[in-house]
């Protein structure tokens, strides 16, 4: 439970990053490898069992979604191919 706690949290400051990043797509790349960073460190220690296939696509989807709107493209993006879920 601690452990999906925390990937929650990371999601929100991922979401409040966007918000502050105001369009820089910098500060939004910066935001998305943080993200990716949180999340595989987590999943990590819980010996890849906490982020399945299904649940990694959805992360995905949203980490995605959520940069796009913000104004990041992330078509084919090198923190995908870094994540570990």
């Amino acid at each position: 439970p601690e452990d999906v706690s925390l990937c929650e949290q990371a999601l929100d400051r991922f979401i409040d990053g966007l918000i502050a990043a105001d369009g820089d797509q910098d500060a939004i790349a910066a935001r998305v490898q943080e993200v990716a960073d949180s999340l595989n460190e987590r999943n990590a220690r819980c010996g890849g069992a906490l982020i399945d296939p299904w649940r990694g696509e959805r992360l995905r989807d949203f980490i995605s979604g959520g940069s796009e709107l913000a104004g990041l493209y992330l078509e084919n993006a090198p923190v995908f191919e870094q994540k570990m879920w």
